[in-house]
């Protein structure tokens, strides 16, 4: 990238706000995105260049989403500025400008308590927003996020892959069972439970993919939560699970504690997300056939090992 022309072009998006340009640096580039600090003469911004659309929120969505997590008291922050409010693209990309959040990625699995508590609060903000409808979000009506199917399982499946045995071709074995055959039967009696909860329970919009380089902390205290472009609309216990899944048990159970806290009409309940977490594992075993996530088999295959003997 061109440092002098992308100076340019945050000096016109800056523009937008009345703002000048004080300073630019690379912040970080992940699967969908890449991200840099911009400086202003009165605040410090994220601009996220949107490297791949097709896997991310639109930008009407992404700004509803994060508007209502932020006006019902959880901690995120939201764009105050897009390309598809000006008609700007970067080098025909897409992108988001928001307030940048100061802090840093918190060790994977040593969330402090007060941030646990943060995060459980920012989670129920999430989970109260009216929705309709599963899987990937398809448009905003009102108040309320549409999603794209009325099936919850084709809901389950626009996000994870091969996590419950129902979808799975006969002749096909899981990569998780291939390399563990002795967790096969206890981990197709924890699906049997995925399956039944959310064959009848409504869903609500999950953020589905809770690591720690999407969490933001300042010390003990929880900043915010990034990154919604995985967004979808599912059981709550999807994200619960998430938490368990890259945090452990300690971890869960304090985010448990201030999710119950902070939701309005939780039937959450702690037995189903280890089962859920069981199905998030088989989703990051599948995904360990991509190239350079081979890692991803052997911690996939730990979690479920524990959950099991647990």
């Amino acid at each position: 990238m061109d440092h002098h022309s992308f100076e340019g072009f945050a000096t016109e998006t800056l523009g937008h706000l009345g703002e000048t340009l004080r300073h630019t640096g690379f912040l970080a580039q992940g699967a969908t995105s890449r991200v840099w600090e911009i400086w202003s003469d009165q605040r410090a911004y994220a601009l996220r260049i949107i490297d791949s659309p097709a896997r991310t929120l639109n930008g009407p969505i992404d700004r509803f989403l994060r508007k209502s997590i932020s006006d019902r008291g959880g901690r995120v922050s939201y764009p105050v500025l897009s390309s598809d409010e000006v008609g700007m693209l970067w080098q025909g990309r897409p992108w988001t400008l928001e307030p940048l959040l100061v802090g840093r990625h918190p060790p994977r699995g040593k969330l402090p308590a007060p941030a646990c508590r943060a995060l459980g609060e920012t989670l129920a903000a999430l989970h109260q927003i009216p929705v309709r409808g599963f899987g990937r979000p398809a448009y905003v009506d009102g108040a309320c996020i549409h999603g794209a199917t009325s099936d919850p399982v084709a809901g389950v499946l626009q996000r994870f892959d091969h996590p419950l045995p129902e979808t799975w071709a006969q002749d096909v074995s899981h990569p998780a069972f291939a390399a563990a055959p002795e967790i096969e039967t206890d981990t197709r009696a924890l699906l049997q439970k995925v399956s039944a909860q959310i064959a009848k329970r409504a869903p609500v919009i999950c953020h589905s993919d809770l690591h720690e380089r999407q969490l933001i902390c300042d010390g003990d205290q929880f900043v915010g939560l990034l990154d919604f472009g995985d967004a979808t609309l599912l059981d709550p216990h999807w994200d619960l699970g998430s938490v368990l899944y890259f945090h452990g048990e300690r971890n869960f159970r304090q985010v448990f504690e201030g999710y119950q806290q902070a939701a309005r009409d939780s039937r959450c309940q702690a037995d189903l997300t280890a089962a859920f977490s069981t199905a998030i594992a088989l989703h990051h075993a599948a995904r360990s056939r991509l190239p350079g996530k081979s890692r991803r088999l052997e911690r996939a295959v730990a979690h479920i090992r524990q959950i099991i003997d647990t």
